[in-house]
């Protein structure tokens, strides 16, 4: 009897503990959320500052963030420049919420989330002064994966008999975060990892900010051959 309750007690206290714990990440979430969407608005007002003076393609040009995305975009919904991807190549925008939100009102606001990569794209757009709109976008990793992160490849190993494939550049968007990610990956079991490569990313028409130099990729990859040598090793 004793030993139930005491059993009882110890669940008990481990279940106040892990809801505690997802309370305040919860809490921390939403709070980094908003002082990132703060930071959005501040850097497109900036950029539009910047583009009303004149400055227009030659001001996006001289950008170089991999933190965030500018678009420009014609009243028609025609893109003119983009700071990660040829705007030839992109497709019409004149559909999208915050354009249309932006052309009417001068100012416009949207998220979109992918089930995917598990990540959320938030956008905001203003209308400049010849009629053109000026579009900022930043993608964030979604609560669950901050909560699961490696974790969720033992999870998965449970649940299906199929290849685990991680996708560490694509997940981050950022190049420093594709090593320690493809690290964890190898550790906690995944079969596989694809990884964008570039032999110059600054000037790549699309991915740009997560590929590696083909210098990198070799260094990473004999750190995972090691890593999963002694991974086995472990689990012999």
């Amino acid at each position: 009897m004793t030993k139930r309750i005491f059993r009882s007690m110890i669940v008990t206290a481990g279940a106040v503990l892990l809801a505690t714990l997802v309370i305040i990440m919860g809490c921390l979430y939403e709070y980094f959320c908003g002082v990132q969407e703060q930071q959005l608005k501040d850097e497109l007002s900036l950029a539009a500052a910047a583009m009303q003076q004149g400055e227009g393609e030659t001001y996006l040009q001289s950008l170089n963030s991999d933190r965030y995305r500018l678009t420009w975009v014609a009243a028609d919904g025609t893109v003119l420049y983009d700071t990660r991807t040829d705007a030839e190549t992109m497709e019409n925008h004149a559909q999208r919420q915050e354009i249309q939100q932006a052309l009417l009102a001068g100012q416009g606001e949207s998220s979109r989330y992918s089930s995917t990569l598990l990540e959320k794209t938030l956008y905001q757009a203003q209308r400049l002064e010849d009629g053109s709109v000026l579009r900022i976008s930043i993608s964030r990793a979604t609560a669950g994966v901050l909560v699961l992160g490696p974790r969720v490849i033992p999870v998965l190993r449970k649940l299906t008999h199929l290849p685990i494939i991680v996708d560490p550049s694509h997940a981050t968007g950022k190049s420093w975060l594709v090593d320690p990610l493809a690290m964890g990956a190898v550790a906690t079991g995944c079969d596989g990892l694809l990884i964008e490569v570039h032999n110059d990313p600054a000037h790549a028409l699309c991915d740009g900010p997560q590929s590696l130099k083909p210098e990198q990729f070799d260094a990473l990859a004999k750190k995972l051959l090691r890593l999963k040598e002694f991974v086995k090793t472990i689990e012999e």
